[in-house]
């Protein structure tokens, strides 16, 4: 409700209803948009005392032939319900349902007489292109009603298909067309999710892209007062927390890290604690490749830029220099054929023991 109204400005519009219940006749007579008349009235009628219904008087046949007349000179239902007081969709169901019986051509039936099906062809490669009824009613200067009308009336002479078709489509196949960079079709999983059935028009992909880019765009550097402030607060943090807490908390930030990088790129990865330690077990604590017990870290055995997630099958202990040196090549560029050979039997070894620790829990 917009903030210059208060309560006691409604009060008069809420007796104005209670004799006329017309939200249009409220907005015209205290100069308010209609919109806003009925959101205030939402909000307050248990307050108000009122009960909000399109049109508590009885329609008869004598008012709607009043209105057909009305219509068939102004050519609009908006200026009939703003005439004769009545709600707007009231008008139009009326009119429509006896159409006949008072003779009536409705606007849009007007725009869409006498056009050639050479002209509609050319609207229909530029809905093709577009897909947008809004561009085409712009670029070809014709009522959009005209335009709605025809197309759908010739969709399968010209082979259209509209967008709200093909959702409907992809939605009972559990799909849904990201409408961000990629424009690819996929699956509901892939998008994230609103409630209520309801999904993101962009892909986890996309938006993660989207939101990384404007976070860079509007990035500004710190100023020293914030920089001093974050530091007493990690500070203050740490100091609160055991040695194991610590220590706790950097693996799951470092996996959490991992994971991510991989969604850059597309790929899943569920690379747990559980499975760095049975890696670090099956290797020994060492350095595959120059045998250090300090400084490790787990690497990709087939890199990450190349498609491979990280896993039980697909992660060696390395140093920090080895690791280095490895950087994004494959693995035949970097060991040798026997140390190939040793590091496939610590994965089969490393499968074997996942799968015994599974079957004991």
């Amino acid at each position: 409700m917009p903030k210059a109204f208060t309560l006691d400005d409604i009060k008069p519009w809420a007796e104005e209803y209670k004799n006329n219940p017309s939200f249009v006749y409220v907005a015209n007579k205290f100069n308010v948009d209609r919109y806003t008349v009925r959101k205030c009235f939402k909000k307050y009628k248990d307050e108000l005392g009122i009960n909000i219904v399109k049109d508590t008087k009885e329609i008869t046949i004598e008012d709607i032939k009043a209105w057909a007349e009305k219509y068939k000179e102004v050519l609009s239902f908006r200026a009939v319900a703003r005439d004769f007081n009545v709600n707007l969709n009231t008008v139009i169901n009326n009119l429509h349902l006896h159409k006949e019986e008072f003779g009536l051509i409705f606007k849009e039936e007007l725009d869409a007489k006498d056009r050639t099906m050479e002209e509609i062809s050319k609207w229909a490669d530029e809905y093709k292109i577009t897909q947008s009824l809004a561009k085409v009613v712009k670029k070809f200067n014709v009522p959009h009603c005209a335009v709605n009308r025809l197309l759908h009336e010739h969709k399968d002479e010209l082979g259209i298909v509209f967008i709200t078709e093909e959702r409907e489509r992809l939605a009972l196949e559990g799909k849904k067309k990201c409408n961000g960079e990629c424009g690819q079709i996929k699956s509901l999983e892939e998008f994230g999710y609103l409630g209520e059935g309801q999904y993101r028009s962009t892909c986890k992909v996309c938006q993660r892209k989207y939101e990384n880019e404007l976070r860079a765009k509007n990035k500004r550097p710190l100023t020293e007062e914030e920089k001093r402030h974050n530091r007493e607060v990690r500070s203050a943090r740490k100091a609160k927390m055991t040695p194991e807490e610590l220590r706790i908390r950097q693996e799951k930030r470092t996996a959490a890290q991992r994971k991510r990088r991989a969604s850059y790129i597309g790929v899943e990865e569920n690379f747990t604690v559980e499975d760095k330690n049975l890696i670090f077990e099956v290797f020994g604590g060492k350095c595959f490749k120059c045998k250090k017990d300090h400084g490790l870290s787990v690497d990709h055995h087939k890199p990450l830029n190349a498609g491979f997630a990280l896993n039980i099958e697909n992660a060696v202990i390395l140093c920090i220099g080895c690791n280095s040196s490895k950087h994004d090549k494959m693995p035949e560029e970097f060991y040798t054929d026997k140390e190939l050979s040793e590091i496939n039997e610590l994965f089969k070894k490393a499968k074997l023991l996942k799968e015994q620790k599974q079957n004991v829990n």
